[in-house]
């Protein structure tokens, strides 16, 4: 990312120049979750915390944890046992 750009929430990458109408949308797919009320009393204490809302939180740290989950996955294809 460019020095003084912005990250976009939704793809991570860095923020261009506005939609011109007519111009697509990025392509979304929404995850419907469901968590226990433990466990979504802190997801969104910790979102306040960082003053994010609670699903730019999920992104985040979907975003930063994904990859642990596809080199295990990798290694459970290629007949490995996960670390």
């Amino acid at each position: 990312m460019a020095v003084g750009a912005v990250a976009d929430p939704w793809t991570g990458g860095d923020v261009g120049k506005k939609r011109k109408p007519g111009d697509p949308a990025p392509k979304l797919k929404m995850f419907a979750v469901r968590l226990p009320p433990d466990l979504s009393e802190r997801v969104e204490d910790t979102a306040s915390g960082l003053s994010l809302d609670s699903a730019s939180l999920l992104r985040m740290m979907i975003r930063e944890t994904l990859m642990i989950y596809e080199r295990r996955a990798e290694r459970i294809r290629s007949g490995l046992p996960p670390e």
